[in-house]
């Protein structure tokens, strides 16, 4: 089954296939204590995402045409390896490059939630109370509406200077042959 591993700051839910918990952790200190949520779930499949049973937080074929997903509620990353089955055909190293470029993608949108949340005044226990029966994808996707893409392009700039920047780094966590550049 999955190995769950972490600190008492972020906890790892990880097959190790793709990515290992000590990879992730590495990575996680080149982004900065700030960017770590309470915990992290990678998904290598579908199978893995019943096992999990995510569907009772989200509409299961909306999760996969979504794919990686950040819950607020409970500060949880998802990562979905195999987001539309695609990722089949690409080679280990591709998969674990998309993997990483997500992984900094939600780590940075996390970041401006918590950000757009406190420049509105607004706390996640307010939040809760005002939209009972709505899900964290209610919340999330309301949340995303109200920040009307303003953090977008910092977002993938962000993404873009940490992959690019890190790319030696990235390289040598990951064991890889050669470097990675993301293109803009």
């Amino acid at each position: 089954m999955s190995q769950e591993d972490g600190d008492e700051s972020l906890k790892i839910i990880n097959k190790q296939n793709y990515i290992s918990n000590e990879q992730l952790k590495k990575l996680f200190q080149i982004l900065g204590k700030e960017h770590n949520p309470r915990r992290i779930i990678i998904f290598e499949n579908k199978f893995n995402l019943y096992l999990h049973r995510l569907f009772h937080f989200y509409n299961y074929k909306e999760l996969l045409s979504i794919g990686d997903y950040y819950n607020i509620l409970n500060d949880t990353i998802y990562l979905m390896v195999n987001k539309l089955d695609d990722e089949e055909k690409l080679e280990i190293e591709e998969i674990q490059f998309n993997l990483i470029r997500d992984l900094a993608y939600l780590v940075k949108h996390r970041h401006y939630f918590e950000d757009y949340l406190k420049d509105k005044d607004f706390s996640i226990k307010e939040i809760i109370k005002n939209l009972d029966g709505f899900s964290a994808n209610d919340i999330n996707y309301g949340l995303d509406i109200y920040m009307d893409g303003r953090y977008d392009h910092i977002i993938d700039k962000f993404v873009v200077d940490f992959m690019n920047g890190n790319k030696h780094l990235i390289k040598e966590i990951m064991n890889w042959e050669e470097e990675y550049e993301l293109e803009d």
